[in-house]
């Protein structure tokens, strides 16, 4: 490929180089802008949109020296897994069955347009380009076994290298590959991330080892390929438009334009595009400091960029928002209080925020509102096709803003008691309390309280639900030796109480050690996954007097735990094989 391993005058990582007078990575932090806005890497001024970018890829990669087989999306409700809500990245639908041989992939090789979801940086979103809280990400898996042997990293870099140059007819001299370290779910390895005019387009990480917590490694049997790469960026650098936001969202995009009568300063916004990844709240120190250097640069005074970005800001944050509300509700995910179903919640009253706080409910009203999820189809027909018609989804955007609506003036009374107890003065835990418990958008917090959204707000949120997510694998329980759960709710979730034996009894290792939890043959109780919150339930044991309640329920590996709101009275032993009627908390449930 003709590269030289180089050293970052910047940020002193060792990266790959095609051009030996290249200095630093290709990181948008080094460079200080994206090099492509305004000039593109199309050779003959054509456009792309993000569906012909997907094209792209998948004709490329399904005609590769080894071809990849093309595989449509998985929901983005991660039922199959108790230690997230949604899908984040590509890898997601295949860990840990198909990482560890239990499952074999749907196909090996793989590619798929999957959407994912990520919360954590919700403050970034409409500004620098490359952030949203819902994404597509092009994955490229491979299940490397030792029987079964597809291929690994110097093939992966050849077709990746293959595509960029060859196809999309990027100069190797522009491409930068920078070596790094991934570990997550349990796994780690090697990983090349490469860049092109400042921007990360994808991610090659290379699963060689499984981890432990006592920081241990052992090889995994089967070497896995996962590679990342971002849809929308692809076309946003072949088309070198102010911000990936036109490209992405472009029927939804000119329909909110036209029908609440906006316009769009394309001038500032050609000069301000360059410069707007310098305003990553997580990378930023000062952000008022770097608007003014922004604005130094572009040559147009701080007040008249902002006028000009900050309403367009709103635009993209509402568009955003709405099509990854779309897709969640689609596959399954409510809104709620908890969860992910608490994200969804959070990000559609904020958009429910944006919308009254810029006057745009009286220029579109709901019905306006709702097209704009129209448009989100169409742009995405290219990709995922037709979307089902899904006649409940338009009623539960209406039943949501109306408890938005109705929720508001006691919301804020509430808030006001928290300001006072506080002096006036709110904590980012405060903040969060607001959110959750009281149901405000932050953006309403901030209009009441007087002060500026706390820079890690989001972040923070989205790191405390992952927290919470991960509590199951915390327990620790062994289940290995219990026979697999039949989940009735597979069969079926309109089943509202059921009869089941009890098969084992543990002592809860974070109540005492007390025995309240109760392994059953099988169960209609949900747990905690997927992005719904768990089932509660009363318990009658057969020949015991009383109920429990099932206060909580967990999968750990097979099995699902059901959490007693007490301990069972007698020998554990005792109570293996004795018969239960459950009956689930039915109205709970709808509310989920």
């Amino acid at each position: 490929m003709g590269y030289s391993r180089a050293r970052c005058t910047k940020c002193k990582a060792y990266f790959w180089r095609h051009s030996e007078t290249r200095q630093t990575c290709g990181d948008s932090n080094c460079e200080g802008k994206y090099s492509f806005i305004g000039n593109g890497i199309s050779k003959d001024g054509s456009k792309m949109t993000y569906a012909d970018a997907w094209k792209s890829f998948e004709g490329s990669f399904t005609t590769a020296r080894i071809p990849c087989t093309s595989i449509e999306r998985y929901p983005i409700v991660a039922r199959w897994r108790n230690d997230v809500d949604f899908v984040a990245a590509g890898i997601f639908c295949f860990q840990p069955y198909c990482v560890t041989g239990e499952l074999d992939p749907p196909a090996n090789p793989l590619i798929c347009p999957q959407f994912c979801a990520r919360f954590n940086d919700l403050d970034n979103i409409g500004i620098t380009g490359r952030h949203y809280s819902g994404f597509i990400m092009l994955g490229i898996q491979v299940f490397n076994s030792p029987t079964n042997y597809k291929f690994f990293k110097d093939e992966c870099l050849e077709f990746n290298h293959k595509w960029l140059t060859q196809d999309l007819g990027v100069d190797p001299d522009e491409i930068t590959y920078i070596e790094d370290v991934w570990a997550g779910g349990g796994n780690m390895g090697p990983s090349i991330e490469y860049f092109i005019r400042g921007m990360e387009v994808g991610n090659m990480v290379f699963m060689q080892y499984k981890t432990f917590h006592d920081g241990s490694r052992e090889e995994l049997d089967i070497k896995v390929i996962d590679t990342g790469i971002g849809l929308e960026r692809v076309a946003w650098i072949y088309n070198g438009s102010p911000t990936s936001y036109q490209d992405t969202f472009k029927n939804a995009y000119a329909y909110l334009l036209s029908s609440l009568e906006m316009q769009c300063d394309e001038n500032i916004w050609a000069k301000f595009g360059p410069y707007s990844c310098t305003l990553n709240i997580d990378e930023t120190d000062d952000i008022d400091k770097t608007w003014q250097d922004i604005s130094d640069k572009i040559g147009i005074d701080v007040a008249t960029t902002k006028a000009a970005i900050k309403p367009i800001q709103d635009l993209y944050i509402v568009l955003d928002h709405t099509r990854t509300i779309l897709i969640t509700i689609s596959d399954g995910a409510l809104p709620s209080n908890v969860g992910g179903g608490g994200n969804v919640r959070n990000i559609l009253r904020r958009v429910f925020m944006i919308m009254q706080r810029n006057g745009w409910w009286d220029k579109i009203g709901m019905d306006g509102f709702l097209q704009i999820f129209e448009h989100h189809k169409t742009d995405l027909e290219g990709i995922f096709g037709k979307f089902p018609e899904y006649k409940s989804f338009g009623e539960i955007i209406k039943v949501e803003y109306d408890r938005w609506k109705n929720s508001d003036e006691e919301s804020v009374k509430k808030l006001d008691a928290l300001l006072k107890k506080k002096k006036g003065k709110l904590d980012i835990n405060d903040w969060i309390t607001a959110m959750q418990s009281y149901g405000i958008a932050a953006d309403k917090i901030s209009e009441v309280v007087g002060a500026p959204i706390p820079q890690n707000l989001y972040y923070e949120i989205a790191l405390r639900q992952e927290k919470t997510a991960k509590k199951a694998e915390t327990i620790l329980y062994n289940t290995v030796h219990i026979a697999e759960t039949d989940n009735l709710y597979y069969h079926d979730n309109q089943m509202k109480e059921f009869d089941a034996t009890i098969l084992d009894v543990f002592n809860n290792v974070l109540q005492n050690n007390q025995p309240n939890i109760v392994i059953l043959d099988r169960s209609a109780v949900y747990p905690t996954s997927g992005g719904q919150q768990h089932d509660t339930a009363t318990m009658k044991i057969l020949g015991c007097a009383g109920e429990y309640k099932v206060v909580d329920a967990i999968k750990v590996g097979k099995c699902v735990l059901h959490i007693l709101d007490r301990p069972l009275e007698g020998y554990i032993e005792m109570f293996k094989g004795k018969q239960v009627h459950v009956k689930i908390d039915w109205e709970r449930r709808k509310q989920l």
